[in-house]
Formats: C-alpha cells, sequence, structure tokens
C-alpha cells in the first residue's frame, strides 16, 4: 500500500486512518512496522586497471567513463541470494500488509513471522557456508570463463573471511502503529516519544562512525535521506515533526556538489548528527522552544567560510578547532519572548517555494518559514 501525501489537505488523517482500519481488521489488535533486508558480496568489483579506447583513441583517463567491473567468482554461486529474496517476499506477502517499502505487521502473526525469519536466516547462512566450501573451484570456474583475466581476478577476488563478512541478514526494529486515532491517549503520546528516540539513535550510529573521518561518502547523506523520509511515513504519529524533516531537506539541498571532503564541510555535517542524536533537543525543536533556522543560518555561514578559507590555514587547523569556530549549536537560554515568538517568519517577500514537507500535512504549524538561499 502506498499513500498519496498530497491528499492529506484534503482529507484528514483520521479519516484515513479509519479507512486503513476498516480494510484490514486484524490491525485493530496492534501493529508493528517492519522490514528484512540482505545484502553482500556481489562477486565483481571495479578496477582502473584496464585500458579503455573507442575509435582508436585511448579513454581510459576520461571523467565520463566508469571503471571496468571484473567478475572474479562464479555468478552461480550466489544463486542463492536470488532464492532468499524470494522466500522473504513470500513471508512478508502472507503475513504483512505492503507499507511503501516496508511492511506492516498485525502482532497477531509476529510470532509466526519471526519463526519464518529465523527459518529463512537459517538458510541464508547455509547459502553462505556452500559458497565457502566450495570458493576455489568458483573462483577457477570463473577463470576458465575469462583465462586471460586470472591474474587481474586473484588480484581483486576477496579471501574466505571477507566475502563472509560482506553479508547480512537484517531485520527492522519494530516500530509500534496504530491505524486509529488515538488522540489525546497516552498510546500516542509513547508512539511520538519513540519516534524522537529512534530518530536521535540512529543519529548517534551515523555519528559514532562518522566522527573522526576527514571525508565523508556519499552513503552518509543516504542516511540523512532516510531519516528524512522515516519522518515524513510517521507524520500520522507525529505531524509536528514536519520541521525536522524540513530542516534536513535544507542541509541535504546545501550541501557541497560531489564527495564532502571540505574540512569544515565535513566538521559541520558531523554536528548536525550529534545535533540530532539529542532526543530531548530534537523534542525542544518540535515544540517550538528551540529556533532551527539559527542553526541552519550558521551552517550555510560556514560552509561559505570554507570555501574562502585558504588550504593551508585549514591543514593547520583541527577538527574540533573547526567545530568550535561554527558554534552553530550552542543553545541559547530560551526566555518567555521566544517561547512565545516559537514560530519562525521573514518579512522579506521571497519566491514561491516548492511544496514543503510539512505541508503534505493538514494543519502543521509552519515553523520552518525561512528563505532557501545558496550556500
Amino acid at each position: 500500500m502506498t499513500l498519496n501525501t498530497s491528499m492529506l489537505n484534503k482529507v484528514s488523517a483520521k479519516q484515513i486512518s479509519e479507512n486503513f482500519a476498516k480494510s484490514y481488521p486484524d490491525l485493530l489488535e496492534g501493529a508493528v512496522i517492519t522490514k528484512i533486508e540482505i545484502s553482500g558480496c556481489q562477486g565483481s568489483r571495479r578496477t582502473d586497471k584496464i585500458d579503455l579506447s573507442y575509435d582508436g583513441d585511448d579513454i581510459t583517463d576520461q571523467k565520463s567513463v566508469s571503471k571496468s567491473e571484473v567478475r572474479w567468482i562464479d555468478i552461480k554461486a550466489l544463486s542463492f541470494k536470488s532464492t532468499i529474496t524470494s522466500r522473504i517476499s513470500t513471508l512478508c506477502s502472507r503475513l504483512c500488509i505492503r507499507y511503501s517499502n516496508m511492511w506492516i505487521l498485525p502482532v497477531s502473526s509476529m510470532e509466526e513471522f519471526l519463526e519464518g525469519a529465523q527459518e529463512i536466516e537459517r538458510e541464508f547462512q547455509a547459502g553462505i557456508q556452500n559458497v565457502v566450501d566450495n570458493y576455489e573451484m568458483h573462483i577457477e570456474a570463473e577463470k576458465n570463463r575469462s583465462p586471460r583475466m586470472s591474474s587481474l581476478i586473484d588480484q581483486l577476488k576477496l579471501t574466505k573471511d571477507d566475502f563472509i563478512k560482506s553479508f547480512r541478514f537484517n531485520i527492522a526494529h519494530f516500530i509500534p502503529f496504530t491505524p486509529i486515532s488515538v488522540e489525546g491517549d497516552e498510546t500516542q503520546d509513547y508512539y511520538q516519544e519513540q519516534l524522537i528516540t529512534d530518530l536521535a539513535e540512529e543519529a548517534m550510529k551515523v555519528y559514532e562512525k562518522i566522527s573522526k573521518n576527514n571525508n565523508l561518502r556519499s552513503s552518509t547523506i543516504d542516511r540523512l535521506k532516510q531519516m528524512q523520509n522515516k519522518i515524513i511515513s510517521f507524520m500520522f504519529i507525529h505531524k509536528e515533526a514536519a520541521v525536522l524533516a524540513e530542516a534536513i531537506k535544507h542541509i541535504m539541498n546545501n550541501l557541497p556538489k560531489g564527495a564532502i571532503s571540505e574540512p569544515r564541510d565535513v566538521a559541520v555535517l558531523q554536528q548536525w548528527f550529534y545535533f540530532m542524536s539529542d532526543a530531548s533537543m530534537l523534542k525542544r525543536i518540535i515544540s517550538g522552544e528551540q529556533k532551527v533556522t539559527d542553526w541552519l543560518e550558521s551552517i550555510t555561514r560556514s560552509f561559505n567560510q570554507s570555501s574562502q578559507t585558504e588550504p593551508n590555514a585549514l591543514q593547520n587547523t583541527g577538527i574540533e578547532a573547526i567545530l568550535d569556530s561554527t558554534n552553530m549549536f550552542q543553545v541559547e537560554p530560551v526566555v518567555e519572548n521566544d517561547i512565545n515568538n516559537s514560530t519562525f517568519s521573514n518579512t522579506d517577500p521571497v519566491a514561491e517555494p516548492e511544496k514543503s514537507v510539512s505541508q503534505q500535512e493538514d494543519n502543521v504549524e509552519n515553523g520552518f518559514d525561512i528563505e532557501l538561499k545558496g550556500w
């Protein structure tokens, strides 16, 4: 099932919830949202050790040309992954209700679901072990297919340990939800609290992973995008959280293009994840007690400064000093006037912006009314 968010301002969230519950009465006893994913070695790697030519000209160094991909193990050896993916799809389709790229699981089916998932995971591990038991044979099969590539295959192949470590079988944490409007009930307060806690925990995981890095890969931005999508998906639980989705959108729209390698750029993004790992701060942002625009403006200034800073000066500046200099996440004391004027406004005329995340929910207070300018 997918939900057209453009209709949220025409049909009340309560009506949508009630219609959804009528379609799936099993959910009345309670439900969770979950997902099962597998990942692992693809059996091929990219390399720049192969010269490329076009029309007789060497084009190996042309930026429009990707590195060559070389398969180093027989693709048939990894066919178990397709089998496992099919088994997961069958299990979820039988017991769950499709929700975007996730699944809604009635609590009445939770035990059966977990038993099925554990059985599939055992098959997954057995498939990996079967490849490992015949590892050299599968590699030799690929060499026989491309004998002139044997030497390069030996250079690109993974060790058995690295091959095993590349595989993951993940069951997403169960997120409780209800399709029935429970406004004013303590159950809704619990779900709202859980959403903020989950966001903070995810942000901390990312921060701990990137806090010592001098360069950030695109996967870091992907995690930020996933957090934004999570907020949007669960606005029916906590529609006021739209301000956080807007803030993330602003960050992503204004990040430097390509790899993030400038020391100040890296430091700013690291501190943004650190900020989001503070559940109490997220609550203050959502409630309007703390303004997020000051931080976003500071981030804007920080990125602008990074492009104007002498490279030699940055090389002699530690990350901690850079973080201190940005100073965008310092919490100002909240006074009565701040609380009374907690929504953000911009008195200057601006061009009509693209539809914001907050406009996707009916009656969401506009806590993010600022002009989005370039860096």
